[in-house]
């Protein structure tokens, strides 16, 4: 936990610690996985083994971790937010044994619903609204950065690849 936490002061940017932060993605403490999505939006580190594990973040049962990984959608730029959509889409992440997967795909599949309104400028209150299967707390945790949420999008019209 102290290295997680370090890593998430610090976002230092190199090969070491790149394949250190992945592995956070796969940690027993949700703690640890949320660093690693902390990780990746602020380093704005992206790769296929990255976006395989940030998939995995939508199907996540620590609220925490999901709604990072809605965030970290949220405001990414569009070329990566459709991979990401791909990768979700297809399962990528999600538990293989039935029943779960269904439940899962489900899950995912309505994050990223979250997200690409969030990112076409809907309101949050309008959001939960519509979306009764989502844990309330994420509407609230991403009202808190509603404003953030609104200067990514702006940025990402300005300059589509950051």
């Amino acid at each position: 936990m102290k290295g997680a936490y370090y890593l998430g002061e610090s976002v230092p940017k190199n090969e070491v610690v790149r394949d250190a932060a992945i592995e956070l993605a796969d940690d027993p403490l949700g703690y640890c996985r949320r660093i690693f999505i902390q990780y990746v939006l602020i380093s704005n580190l992206y790769d296929d083994v990255v976006a395989a594990r940030l998939a995995s973040g939508l199907y996540d049962f620590d609220i925490h971790v999901r709604i990072e990984t809605i965030n970290w959608a949220a405001s990414t730029h569009d070329q990566r937010f459709d991979h990401f959509s791909k990768l979700v889409l297809s399962g990528a992440g999600a538990r293989k044994p039935e029943p779960w997967r269904a439940f899962d795909l489900k899950r995912g599949a309505r994050g990223l619903e979250i997200a690409r309104r969030i990112r076409d400028g809907e309101v949050i209150e309008k959001i939960a609204e519509d979306t009764p299967g989502e844990d309330s707390f994420t509407f609230d945790y991403l009202k808190n950065f509603e404003g953030q949420l609104s200067r990514y999008r702006e940025k990402r019209k300005a300059h589509p690849l950051h």
